[in-house]
């Protein structure tokens, strides 16, 4: 059902309403950028887009934290206008590859230190790029753009792009666009140029999307200092791409090399070997992971993790056990107490604050009002 107010302005008839909207766009600059992208033809829509693009580039007033929402409008705007004035999809992708193109002039004279302007380009842009270069026909054209496009990143915003590559490009062009960011890596590794990382992490994503496993493994290692000795971090990518590639034997093996000890990197490298084990039917290392899990951050999605490996029927025994062994232990932490109030373990709960009352006034009172 359409609003009062919008059926009371379709009673006012066009004559009326176009009357309003030249008077309003008159005063508004950005009333007159909307009636101006509602009026032209694609024609002019095209040559406005270009016009504004250029004077994007050549601009050199600074923008300030005030000025940053105004500034973020503008480009928002000009994104809205090529999506408005443009239906072929190769001018589309033309038109947000030299959009990308203005992000040393933006980002060299303005302050994102909110961060919405750098969000225009990679989310609002990335959205516009992929909705184009799906619909072109012409997909080695795209590839080559993508390439170009890639070769320079100061700011990081033209990356999003090649996230998204698999839903633009075919494999096929995929392997011809590793291959080429490959032989850019080497070239920048001769001149010892840092810019070899940057095309290695493209190999990565692209590899990763097309679940090309030894290749994500072989790009991986080569940004690693020491390849031979990876960091366990390092192993922990690996094995997830292997994983996701349907190798868990394979996956198994990297995971194993990040070793246990490895601190905050530890529980996502848990994670993938509880989904390995399941997958490879070893009941007994799963179990030894889900508990190791749990009990490394005790909550209600690690608890629902630990009963759908050991069953649900040991629910009561599980938290009775828990409950007993946080009430032993040392020191206050909302974890512990998060959980006993989830399991509605409230007198457990009552006992542990008043354990730990001197540190629960100090350190952690604004977390326990909620609880």
């Amino acid at each position: 059902m359409p609003s009062p107010l919008r059926s009371r302005l379709i009673d006012l008839g066009a004559e009326t309403l176009a009357d309003a909207l030249i008077d309003l766009a008159e005063q508004n600059k950005e009333a007159q950028a909307l009636v101006l992208r509602l009026t032209a033809t694609p024609e002019e829509g095209v040559k406005r887009i270009k016009a504004k693009l250029a004077g994007l580039k050549r601009s050199r007033s600074f923008v300030d934290w005030r000025g940053a929402a105004a500034f973020r409008f503008k480009l928002k705007s000009l994104l809205q206008d090529v999506e408005a004035a443009v239906r072929d999809p190769k001018q589309g992708v033309g038109l947000v590859k030299l959009f990308f193109e203005t992000d040393y002039s933006t980002f060299n004279r303005c302050d994102d230190s909110s961060g919405y302007i750098g969000d225009i380009f990679r989310f609002d842009a990335q959205q516009l790029f992929v909705h184009y270069a799906q619909a072109c026909q012409d997909k080695t054209w795209v590839r080559k753009l993508v390439k170009e496009l890639l070769t320079q990143d100061g700011y990081g915003v033209r990356y999003p792009i090649i996230e998204k590559a698999h839903e633009f490009l075919p494999v096929a062009e995929i392997r011809i666009l590793i291959e080429e960011c490959q032989q850019a890596a080497d070239a920048a590794s001769e001149e010892e140029d840092d810019d070899a990382r940057h095309w290695i992490s493209l190999i990565q994503s692209l590899a990763r999307q097309i679940q090309d496993a030894p290749r994500f493994e072989q790009a991986r290692l080569q940004s690693c200092d020491t390849p031979a000795v990876p960091p366990a971090s390092a192993c922990v990518d690996i094995g997830a791409v292997y994983l996701e590639s349907g190798d868990p034997q394979r996956s198994l093996i990297w995971l194993l090399k990040a070793g246990v000890d490895q601190g905050f990197g530890s529980s996502e490298r848990d994670a993938l070997l509880l989904k390995v084990y399941g997958q490879l039917g070893e009941n007994g290392k799963q179990r030894e992971i889900a508990w190791r899990l749990f009990r490394a951050g005790r909550s209600t999605n690690s608890l629902e993790t630990l009963l759908d490996v050991i069953g649900a029927d040991q629910w009561h025994a599980v938290v009775t056990e828990e409950t007993a062994i946080i009430l032993d232990e040392p020191k206050l932490t909302m974890g512990n107490l998060s959980f006993l109030i989830d399991a509605k373990q409230f007198d457990a709960a009552e006992q542990y604050l008043i354990k730990f009352a001197d540190d629960a006034r100090s350190h952690f009172y604004g977390h326990l009002v909620p609880c």
